[in-house]
């Protein structure tokens, strides 16, 4: 198991525009406790959002139950979702879930929530705001950059993205980005 590098794509991009973002990789394999432990050393009044991402559109019960324990303890916390396509999730606990490549989108979205920006388009589905981040971002280098809080070990295999998109536009895919050079 290695780390997904979508949460260190966003990060990068997040970072880049000024925000103090902190990765929590291996999500799963930590237990409620010390999620909330780590979210209580964590949490002051500059934090705005917390995030969830996965690959397979997953939202598993630890998702549910930390998610639960923010909204409670902190209700004023945004919590945002993000995966490639769009899954109905069994919560009422997020705020804004994206589908598909959010290094623009999230960034218009967090302008829009905490310094007047834009109005950013979504749609409600089950009480959730979706946002439909499409096509490939406007950059030609989207590179990751780790930091040490990432806590990076020297025996640990890291994503490496060749390309977004994809060529073929095969009827039972459902990524995004499709029929690409």
């Amino acid at each position: 198991l290695g780390r997904g590098p979508g949460a260190h794509r966003i990060a990068t991009e997040l970072r880049k525009n000024n925000w103090d973002i902190e990765v929590v990789d291996f999500f799963t394999y930590w237990s409620l406790d010390e999620i909330t432990q780590l979210l209580i050393s964590r949490i002051d009044d500059n934090t705005k959002f917390i995030a969830f991402g996965s690959i397979f559109a997953a939202w598993p019960d630890l998702a549910e139950d930390t998610a639960s324990w923010v909204k409670e303890n902190h209700p004023r916390i945004v919590i945002i979702y993000g995966t490639q396509i769009y899954i109905p999730l069994k919560t009422k606990h997020i705020d804004y879930q994206f589908m598909g490549f959010a290094e623009t989108s999230v960034i218009n979205l967090l302008k829009h929530l905490f310094s007047n920006g834009d109005p950013v388009k979504y749609k409600t589905i089950k009480g959730t705001k979706v946002i439909t981040s499409e096509g490939s971002a406007p950059w030609k280098n989207p590179i990751i950059i780790y930091e040490d809080r990432d806590f990076i070990e020297s025996y640990e295999w890291l994503g490496v993205e060749f390309s977004r998109g994809c060529k073929f536009a095969c009827d039972f895919c459902n990524f995004p980005i499709l029929g690409v050079k």
